[in-house]
């Protein structure tokens, strides 16, 4: 007879049906399932079958195998399980064979109290529950162990691997970064390059602008934060100035009309709105709003003036204007007749602690480009009454009002100087004509073919 229960069982061996039955009813209502056996030898065949066998309570008087016998026995089959033997006080010898032989803990006297019985089985279920979690929790630490061990032992190579997987990831991750850099600069290339496409004054403007104000922030040790931020927003200054028409950007801003002057006036700001949209970019459209600002307050479009202009686009304002001051001249001293010009403005529109950072910028970017072959002479500013037969024009010649007269690079004889200087007798011009005188020891040599007018 079984009852059904949880993961652990008990079994009761007696040859006497009213004791089993009594230990049955004794045991009904506990948790753990109860087989019984009416000999050893059953006992025995049933035990085989059966799993979890928490405790074994047998008698010890039955014939053919006594409780001795059978608990010695059962030792074999269910080694962990818990035996208790059911006996008489006539039976201490067999008693004390019982617990020497059959591994029995403790003995139970007849007649018993229901009440002790119960309290004993129960201990030996929970000892033998105790005992298994034992077990189990020893495999843990072995299977740990072993694992520890085999950690240990294979240390240094799994390190290695998983450094060489990591310094892998990384160095696929700094090309990836690289990569998504390229591509942003090229973006922001492409998008200065729109201004510069349809300005023909303004050839390399932007990537000038932008070298110029990288050199100096890099000089002045700027947060490379800074320096990226200040490189994006001197690529894009300009961007603004799409809004602008094909004429208006042709002609000088002291020479536009109020519509034009108004567009060219906007045109910070409408920068800065055409990037906003960019969360990335919004730092920089920050400096390209500001960059005509002025050190005495007098730029726009707000008017700031001193510290409240931002570092960056003080840095831009003063690289733009010398980028432009550059196309005012040629020659070997081209560098430093900007520079000269600029230093007019100096505390008026550029702030004075940014001058001297821009002159080694100006002369890494441009020394090259001036003092090629072509360019072997010293560029003058002079009156259109002060010109001389030989002297070369270093840019093309403008009247006044816009019309062409002659190219850059032509060489002036009689007839030219005398149309010019009628010309501008007629359509006088601001400022002077700027022309080339050779060097000591180079001749101007690309000569354009001498134009008559």
């Amino acid at each position: 007879m079984t009852t059904m229960h949880d993961d652990v069982s008990v079994l009761i061996v007696d040859d006497e049906p009213n004791v089993l039955n009594s230990l049955l009813r004794l045991l009904r209502r506990d948790t753990f399932s109860v087989s019984s056996a009416a000999s050893g030898q059953e006992a025995l065949e049933k035990l085989a079958g059966l799993k979890n066998v928490a405790l074994i309570l047998s008698d010890q008087r039955m014939p053919g195998m006594n409780g001795s016998e059978f608990l010695h026995k059962s030792q074999a089959v269910s080694p962990d399980s818990i035996r208790m033997l059911l006996t008489g006080f006539s039976d201490i010898q067999d008693t004390v064979k019982a617990m020497n032989e059959g591994g029995a803990t403790r003995y139970i006297a007849k007649p018993w109290q229901d009440d002790e019985l119960l309290q004993t089985i129960h201990d030996g279920v929970a000892r033998y529950r105790l005992q298994q979690e034992n077990y189990h929790q020893q495999e843990v630490i072995k299977t740990q162990n072993e694992e520890l061990q085999s950690w240990n032992s294979n240390l240094k190579e799994r390190v290695l691997v998983q450094t060489t997987q990591i310094r892998k990831q990384l160095e696929e991750l700094q090309q990836m970064s690289l990569r998504q850099e390229e591509k942003y600069y090229g973006v922001i290339a492409a998008l200065a390059a729109l201004i510069d496409l349809r300005d023909t004054r303004s050839r390399l403007h932007a990537a000038n602008t932008a070298a110029l104000s990288v050199s100096i922030a890099t000089s002045m040790r700027l947060p490379k934060k800074d320096v990226e931020t200040i490189r994006t927003a001197a690529l894009l200054h300009d961007i603004g100035k799409n809004a602008m028409s094909d004429v208006a950007l042709a002609i000088d801003e002291d020479d536009l009309v109020e519509e034009d002057r108004r567009h060219f006036y906007e045109h910070p700001v409408l920068g800065q709105t055409a990037i906003d949209t960019i969360e990335e970019l919004r730092p920089a459209g920050i400096l390209i709003r500001h960059h005509h600002e002025r050190f005495d307050g007098s730029g726009f479009p707000d008017g700031l003036a001193g510290d409240a202009i931002p570092p960056g686009a003080a840095i831009i304002a003063l690289a733009d204007r010398c980028d432009r001051e550059m196309n005012f001249h040629r020659g070997v001293n081209a560098v430093d007749m900007a520079l000269e010009e600029l230093s007019a403005q100096i505390g008026s529109s550029f702030p004075p602690e940014l001058f001297p950072y821009l002159s080694q910028a100006a002369h890494d970017l441009y020394d090259s480009r001036c003092k090629n072959s072509s360019d072997a002479f010293t560029e003058l500013n002079i009156d259109p009454s002060k010109l001389l037969v030989g002297m070369i024009l270093t840019r093309d010649l403008f009247s006044a009002s816009g019309l062409f007269l002659l190219g850059n690079g032509t060489e002036l004889n009689y007839d030219n100087i005398c149309s010019l200087q009628r010309i501008f007798a007629l359509d006088p011009l601001r400022g002077g004509i700027h022309v080339g005188i050779a060097t000591a020891d180079h001749r101007p040599i690309h000569k354009k073919k001498e134009q008559t007018l």
